[in-house]
Protein backbone atom coordinates (compact mmCIF):
# COMPACT_ATOMS: atom_id res chain seq x y z
CA UNK A 1 0.00 0.00 0.00
CA UNK A 2 0.91 3.37 -0.41
CA UNK A 3 -0.04 6.53 0.97
CA UNK A 4 -0.16 10.00 -1.23
CA UNK A 5 -0.22 12.61 1.69
CA UNK A 6 -1.22 12.74 5.21
CA UNK A 7 -3.04 9.55 6.08
CA UNK A 8 -6.52 12.03 7.70
CA UNK A 9 -6.85 12.89 4.23
CA UNK A 10 -5.87 10.39 1.80
CA UNK A 11 -6.01 6.97 0.75
CA UNK A 12 -3.85 4.12 0.22
CA UNK A 13 -3.36 3.01 -3.02
CA UNK A 14 -3.41 -0.96 -3.09
CA UNK A 15 0.42 -1.50 -5.09
CA UNK A 16 1.37 -4.48 -6.67
CA UNK A 17 4.93 -5.88 -7.24
CA UNK A 18 6.39 -7.12 -10.04
CA UNK A 19 5.87 -4.33 -11.99
CA UNK A 20 8.05 -2.61 -14.67
CA UNK A 21 6.93 0.97 -13.95
CA UNK A 22 5.10 2.90 -11.05
CA UNK A 23 2.11 5.41 -11.37
CA UNK A 24 4.10 8.80 -12.67
CA UNK A 25 4.45 11.28 -9.76
CA UNK A 26 5.38 14.64 -11.06
CA UNK A 27 5.22 17.24 -8.48
CA UNK A 28 5.66 20.47 -10.80
CA UNK A 29 2.19 19.56 -12.18
CA UNK A 30 0.05 20.79 -10.46
CA UNK A 31 -2.44 18.48 -12.10
CA UNK A 32 -0.71 15.43 -10.29
CA UNK A 33 -0.98 12.99 -7.35
CA UNK A 34 0.93 14.92 -5.34
CA UNK A 35 -1.03 18.29 -5.29
CA UNK A 36 -3.99 16.67 -5.65
CA UNK A 37 -3.33 15.62 -1.97
CA UNK A 38 -1.63 18.38 -1.17
CA UNK A 39 -4.81 20.49 -2.07
CA UNK A 40 -6.49 18.91 0.24
CA UNK A 41 -4.44 18.79 3.37
CA UNK A 42 -3.75 22.62 3.17
CA UNK A 43 -7.33 23.32 2.25
CA UNK A 44 -8.55 20.91 5.22
CA UNK A 45 -5.62 22.57 7.47
CA UNK A 46 -7.05 26.01 7.49
CA UNK A 47 -10.55 24.75 8.35
CA UNK A 48 -10.50 21.12 10.03
CA UNK A 49 -12.12 22.72 13.22
CA UNK A 50 -14.69 25.25 11.58
CA UNK A 51 -18.53 24.42 11.81
CA UNK A 52 -20.82 24.72 9.01
CA UNK A 53 -24.36 23.75 8.30
CA UNK A 54 -24.60 21.29 5.64
CA UNK A 55 -27.37 22.19 3.45
CA UNK A 56 -28.30 18.52 2.50
CA UNK A 57 -29.20 17.47 6.18
CA UNK A 58 -29.41 21.11 8.23
CA UNK A 59 -26.96 19.70 10.34
CA UNK A 60 -23.86 20.80 11.68
CA UNK A 61 -20.64 19.20 10.05
CA UNK A 62 -17.01 19.90 8.96
CA UNK A 63 -15.03 19.30 6.17
CA UNK A 64 -13.62 16.00 7.24
CA UNK A 65 -17.08 14.43 7.98
CA UNK A 66 -18.53 16.16 5.26
CA UNK A 67 -15.87 15.24 2.03
CA UNK A 68 -13.53 13.50 3.15
CA UNK A 69 -14.81 10.61 5.41
CA UNK A 70 -17.41 9.58 2.73
CA UNK A 71 -14.88 9.61 -0.30
CA UNK A 72 -12.15 8.12 1.64
CA UNK A 73 -14.70 4.92 2.47
CA UNK A 74 -15.81 4.54 -1.30
CA UNK A 75 -12.73 5.15 -2.49
CA UNK A 76 -11.29 2.54 -0.36
CA UNK A 77 -14.37 0.36 -1.07
CA UNK A 78 -13.79 0.85 -4.79
CA UNK A 79 -10.09 -0.03 -4.72
CA UNK A 80 -10.49 -3.42 -2.70
CA UNK A 81 -12.99 -4.65 -5.58
CA UNK A 82 -10.53 -3.89 -7.64
CA UNK A 83 -7.77 -5.30 -6.35
CA UNK A 84 -9.94 -8.81 -6.09
CA UNK A 85 -11.05 -8.82 -9.51
CA UNK A 86 -6.85 -8.03 -10.62
CA UNK A 87 -5.91 -10.94 -8.40
CA UNK A 88 -8.39 -13.73 -10.33
CA UNK A 89 -7.15 -12.49 -13.63
CA UNK A 90 -3.44 -11.72 -12.42
CA UNK A 91 -3.93 -15.65 -11.40
CA UNK A 92 -3.83 -16.62 -15.02
CA UNK A 93 -0.90 -14.46 -16.42
CA UNK A 94 2.56 -15.38 -15.78
CA UNK A 95 5.96 -13.31 -17.08
CA UNK A 96 5.68 -10.42 -19.29
CA UNK A 97 1.94 -10.54 -19.68
CA UNK A 98 1.61 -10.65 -15.96
CA UNK A 99 4.00 -7.75 -15.46
CA UNK A 100 2.21 -5.44 -17.97
CA UNK A 101 -1.08 -6.26 -16.10
CA UNK A 102 0.07 -5.39 -12.75
CA UNK A 103 1.67 -2.39 -14.27
CA UNK A 104 -1.23 -0.85 -15.47
CA UNK A 105 -3.42 -2.11 -12.67
CA UNK A 106 -1.64 -0.20 -10.08
CA UNK A 107 -2.10 2.75 -12.75
CA UNK A 108 -5.92 2.48 -12.97
CA UNK A 109 -6.17 1.86 -9.40
CA UNK A 110 -4.16 5.62 -9.12
CA UNK A 111 -5.92 7.33 -11.80
CA UNK A 112 -9.01 6.52 -10.37
CA UNK A 113 -8.25 7.48 -6.35
CA UNK A 114 -6.82 10.40 -7.44
CA UNK A 115 -9.59 11.48 -9.94
CA UNK A 116 -12.10 10.55 -6.91
CA UNK A 117 -9.55 13.19 -4.94
CA UNK A 118 -9.85 15.82 -7.62
CA UNK A 119 -13.76 16.14 -7.81
CA UNK A 120 -14.05 15.52 -4.16
CA UNK A 121 -11.41 18.77 -3.73
CA UNK A 122 -13.68 21.07 -5.92
CA UNK A 123 -16.58 20.32 -3.14
CA UNK A 124 -13.92 21.52 -0.36
CA UNK A 125 -13.05 24.35 -2.24
CA UNK A 126 -16.45 25.47 -2.43
CA UNK A 127 -17.32 24.69 1.16
CA UNK A 128 -14.47 26.03 2.87
CA UNK A 129 -14.89 29.58 0.76
CA UNK A 130 -17.84 29.75 2.62
CA UNK A 131 -16.20 29.61 6.34
CA UNK A 132 -13.42 31.60 4.94
CA UNK A 133 -14.05 35.51 6.82
CA UNK A 134 -15.05 38.17 4.24
CA UNK A 135 -12.66 40.59 4.70
CA UNK A 136 -12.26 44.18 2.86
CA UNK A 137 -8.91 45.44 2.48
CA UNK A 138 -8.16 48.41 1.25
CA UNK A 139 -4.89 48.45 -1.35
CA UNK A 140 -2.05 50.84 -1.47
CA UNK A 141 0.95 50.63 -3.79
CA UNK A 142 3.95 52.79 -3.80
CA UNK A 143 4.61 55.26 -6.33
Amino acid sequence: MAGHGPPANSVCLPFYTNISDTPSQDPTNTKSAYWTYKTTAMVIEAYKHKKFIDSSTGKKTDLIYKDINPTKKAVTKQLKANLAQSDKVAKTLSGDKLTAYLTEQNQKNADYAQKKWQTMNNSLIVHSNKLAPVTKSKLTFNK
